[in-house]
C-alpha cells in the first residue's frame, strides 16, 4: 500500500506517504510528489544549473517604501542558517526562531532530504561550548567515501540544489535540495555526513572561524542577546545554563590552554550521540515509492547504530531557581528600542501537543483585535506591538520545562508607564482565569488550523522535509502532518492549570532600552550585554496582590472571517493572462481564473496610481508614514481576519499604492470591504499620528544597523546622486 494508513494527510494533498524503518533504527518518511513529476520538462531534468537565485529576495522589489514588519528582527543572524539556503559552500548555524514556510507561486521540482538527530546543544561538554554546533558544521568537511572537504556543497550547487542545516538544543537537522536526476546520488552522498565523518583535524580551524563567524553576527541580535541572559541565569546545575553558540574563545583559545584535544573529543562527541537510532529522515521526490524506500535503505543503513539509549533531560533540577527568574532585568538592547516581555517557566508539554494549551493561551492573550491587550494599549499610545506564546523552539520549548512569554513594543510614552502596561498583561491573564477556558474559542481556532490544513498550499520541498523530519521525533505516526498544527482535543483542565501558573508572583520581567545603560552595570561573558538584575519593586508587587479586572478588557467577539463555504466556483474562462472584465474613466477590472490549483482560494490587488511619493524624499516619508497608519488603525478591524489565514498588506511601488488580499475566497470579500472602508474614511489621532513618526524614524534608525541592509540601501540611494534620479539631489 502506497499511502501508509497510518499517516493523516489533508483530502486535497496528492502527496503519497509511507513510513519505514531501517535495520538500524532509522525511521523515514518517504513523499511522492506527482505534482513535480507532472511540472518536469526534459529541460529541468537534465540541465545543471551552476547558480540560482536566493528565494528570500525581496517580495516587492525596490519599490517599496516601507519595509516589511520583519526587518525588526534579527532576520540575519537571529536563524542563522535556516533561511538562507546556499549554493556556494555550507551554511549552517544555531537555530532559533521558527519561521512561516516560503510559500511561492511556483514551488520547485526539486527532490529534498532532511535529516533529523535527536541530540543538540543539551549535550554540549561542560568544558568545550558549542561542540555540539561546531560538529554540526564538521560533517560537511568529507567522509570516507567523498573525502574532498565541502564535496557535497559543490555537487549540489552545480545540480540546482542547496544544503543548510541549523543546531538546536535537543535536535540537530540536515537539508538539501537538487534537480531530480541527481537525487539519487545526492541521496548517498548526503547519507554519508552520517556513516563516515572524517573530522579532520586540518579542517577544525577553518569551521570554528565559521562557527565565530556566526556568533559575530548574532551578537547584534537583541533576541540572541536576551536568550543569553536567560542561559546565564539558569540553574548552573543544568544543560540550560550553556553557551550554545560557540565561538574561538570556547572552541579554540580554552580547550587551547587547557590542552583539550577538541579534534578527539569530536570524534567522541559523534560516536556517542550520532547514532542510527537518533535520527529521523524525510524525502521528497518525483519518484515512486519503492524506488524511494530502495535509495533510502541503500544509502542510510550504513549509518552506525551504537546502542546507547538516547540521552534524557527528565530527571535533572529544576532548569531554574525562583530566586534568580522571579526578578526584574534590564538590558541595554543594540537596536534603538523600548520593550517589555512578561516570562513564566511551565513544565515539559511534549504530551500535551494534542491540546496546545499555549497556543489557546497565546492566541488570546496575543489578540490584537478589539478589547484586547494591545488594542488598549495602543488606545493609550502605550505600544505598538505585542506578540504572546511560546516558540517552539528548544530554548523554550524542551524535554525539562516550557516557556510562556508575552513581549510588547513600546513607545517612548509607554516605556515611562511601563508599570501600567505590565499590570494591563496581569489584568487580562486574571480575567482569563476567573470565565476559564472557553470550549467555543478553542473550537473556532481548531477550524481555523483544520482550515489551513485541509487547504495548504505547496512548500518548497526543502522546508517540507525539514519540518517533517522534526516532527517525526515529537509525533505519533498518524500526527506526523499535522502534530505540530492542529488543535486536537480540548481538555480544560490542562488549559486552567496553566491559566492557574501565570500570576505576578511566578513572572519575570525582562525590561530593554538604551536609556537603561547608566543603570546596567553587569556584562553578560559571552555577548557583553550590559544589564543589571533587581528585585521586582515591592509597590509593583503589593498592588498586584490586590489585582482588579480591568473593564476594557474582556475576550474577543466571535470570528466573522471564518470560512465555511469551500465550493469551487466554475468558470468558463480559461486564460494565461488575466482578461480586461470592465473599464470606465477611472477605472479597469482584469480576471484570471485559476484552473490549475483547483482550491477556494482568491487573489486581489488593487492599484491606486501616483507618484507623489516619488517626487522627493518629504513624499517618501510620508508614504512610509500612511502605511504605517494604515495598518495600524485597521488592525482591530483585520486581525479576526488575519487569525482566520486571510492575508492583507498595503505598500507603495513605483506606480502607486497597492493593497493586496489573499485567502479562503468565502470570506475575502467581507475583508475587501473593511478594507475599502477604512481607506475611504481614514482618519487618526493626533497620539496615533506620534506613535507613528516614532516607530517609522526607529525602523529607519534601525533598518541600516545590518551591514547586509545598509549596503542595499547604498545601492538605492547612490542613483540619486545621478541625473535623471528619482529625487533631487537636495532631498
Amino acid at each position: 500500500m502506497s499511502t501508509s494508513a497510518h499517516v493523516r494527510k489533508s483530502p486535497y494533498d496528492p502527496k503519497e506517504y509511507r513510513v519505514i524503518s531501517l535495520e538500524n533504527g532509522i525511521k523515514a518518511l518517504l513523499i511522492w510528489n506527482p505534482r513535480a513529476r507532472d511540472r518536469a520538462t526534459p529541460t529541468n531534468q537534465n540541465d545543471s544549473v551552476d547558480h540560482v537565485t536566493s528565494d528570500e529576495d525581496d517580495e516587492d522589489g525596490g519599490d517599496s517604501h516601507m519595509t516589511s514588519d520583519d526587518d525588526d528582527e534579527c532576520d540575519d543572524s537571529h536563524v542563522t542558517s535556516d533561511d538562507d539556503h546556499v549554493t556556494n559552500g555550507y551554511d549552517g548555524g544555531i537555530k532559533k526562531r521558527r519561521t512561516a514556510p516560503r510559500r511561492s507561486e511556483n514551488v520547485s521540482d526539486k527532490s529534498a532530504c532532511a535529516v533529523c538527530v535527536g541530540t543538540g546543544s543539551f549535550l554540549d561538554p561542560p568544558d568545550i561550548p558549542g561542540l555540539a554546533h561546531l560538529l554540526e558544521h564538521m560533517v560537511f568537511m568529507g567522509n570516507e567515501k567523498y573525502p574532498e572537504e565541502n564535496a557535497f556543497d559543490v555537487f549540489a550547487s552545480k545540480n540546482g540544489g542547496s544544503s543548510n542545516a541549523s543546531t538546536d538544543y535537543e535536535r540537530t537537522v540536515f537539508e538539501f535540495d537538487i534537480v531530480p536526476y541527481k537525487f539519487k546520488e545526492a541521496l548517498n552522498r548526503f547519507a554519508e555526513f552520517f556513516a563516515s565523518p572524517l573530522l579532520r583535524a586540518s579542517s577544525l580551524d577553518r569551521e570554528i572561524e565559521a562557527v565565530d563567524n556566526e556568533f559575530s553576527q548574532s551578537v547584534q541580535c537583541d533576541f540572541d542577546r536576551m536568550q543569553q541572559i536567560l542561559c546565564s541565569i539558569a540553574n548552573p546545575d543544568h544543560p540550560m545554563s550553556k553557551f550554545v553558540w560557540g565561538n574561538t574563545e570556547s572552541l579554540k583559545k580554552h580547550p587551547g590552554k587547557a590542552g583539550i584535544d577538541v579534534c578527539e573529543r569530536l570524534k567522541e562527541f559523534y560516536k556517542t550521540f550520532y547514532s542510527s537510532h537518533y535520527m529521523t529522515v524525510a524525502v521528497i521526490a518525483c519518484d515512486p515509492l519503492d524506488t524511494l524506500e530502495e535509495w533510502v535503505r541503500a544509502s542510510f543503513s550504513s549509518v552506525p547504530h551504537n546502542s546507547l539509549p538516547l540521552p534524557s533531560f527528565k530527571n535533572l533540577p529544576p532548569a531554574f531557581n525562583e530566586t534568580d527568574f522571579n526578578r526584574l532585568y534590564k538590558i541595554v538592547p543594540v537596536k534603538d528600542t523600548h520593550e517589555v516581555q512578561l516570562s513564566w517557566i511551565l513544565p515539559c508539554l511534549f504530551d500535551q501537543y494534542r491540546v496546545k494549551p499555549l497556543h489557546y493561551l497565546g492566541w488570546l492573550l496575543g489578540h490584537e483585535g478589539e478589547r484586547g491587550v494591545l488594542s488598549l494599549l495602543k488606545q493609550k499610545n502605550f505600544a505598538t506591538a505585542l506578540t504572546a506564546g511560546n516558540s517552539g523552539l528548544g530554548y523554550e520549548y524542551n524535554s525539562c520545562f516550557s516557556l510562556f512569554a508575552c513581549s510588547i513594543t513600546l513607545t517612548d510614552e509607554g516605556f515611562g508607564n511601563v508599570f501600567e502596561c505590565i499590570t494591563m498583561v496581569l489584568q487580562y491573564l486574571k480575567m482569563l482565569r476567573e470565565v476559564g477556558p472557553q470550549e467555543w474559542i478553542y473550537k473556532e481556532i481548531q477550524t481555523i488550523e483544520e482550515n489551513e490544513f485541509t487547504f495548504q498550499e505547496e512548500q518548497e520541498p526543502i522546508d517540507y522535509v525539514e519540518s517533517l523530519c522534526e516532527s517525526m521525533q515529537m509525533f505519533e505516526e498518524e500526527d506526523y502532518l499535522t502534530g505540530d498544527d492542529l488543535m486536537f482535543e480540548f481538555d480544560p483542565k490542562v488549559i486552567a492549570n496553566l491559566q492557574n501558573s501565570l500570576i505576578p508572583e511566578r513572572a519575570n520581567i525582562t525590561l530593554l532600552s538604551k536609556k537603561l545603560s547608566r543603570t546596567c552595570k553587569k556584562k553578560e561573558k559571552w555577548f557583553g550585554t550590559k544589564y543589571s538584575a533587581e528585585d521586582i519593586p515591592q509597590e509593583w508587587k503589593e498592588k498586584w496582590k490586590s489585582l482588579d479586572l480591568n473593564p476594557d478588557l474582556s475576550l474577543p467577539a466571535p470570528n466573522k472571517f471564518i470560512a465555511t463555504d469551500f465550493q469551487l466556483k466554475h468558470s468558463d474562462t480559461h486564460t494565461q493572462y488575466p482578461t480586461l472584465i470592465y473599464e470606465n474613466e477611472t477605472a479597469k477590472l482584469w480576471y484570471k481564473a485559476d484552473n490549475e490549483f483547483k482550491q477556494p482560494r482568491a487573489w486581489i490587488g488593487v492599484v491606486f496610481e501616483s507618484d507623489l511619493h516619488t517626487k522627493n524624499a518629504l513624499g517618501g516619508v510620508m508614504a512610509d508614514l500612511f502605511a504605517n497608519l494604515f495598518k495600524n488603525t485597521v488592525m482591530q478591524t483585520a486581525y479576526p481576519a488575519s487569525v482566520a489565514q486571510l492575508e492583507y498588506n498595503l505598500r507603495w511601488s513605483h506606480n502607486g499604492l497597492v493593497i493586496t488580499l489573499y485567502g479562503l475566497n468565502h470570506k475575502l470579500p467581507v475583508l475587501f470591504d473593511e478594507l475599502m472602508s477604512h481607506l475611504a474614511n481614514f482618519f487618526v489621532t493626533s497620539s496615533q499620528f506620534k506613535t507613528a513618526q516614532e516607530e517609522v524614524e526607529r525602523h529607519y534608525s534601525n533598518y541600516v544597523l545590518k551591514p547586509k541592509k545598509l549596503c542595499k540601501l547604498i545601492i538605492i540611494i547612490l542613483p540619486l546622486s545621478l541625473p535623471h534620479s528619482l529625487w533631487t539631489p537636495p532631498s
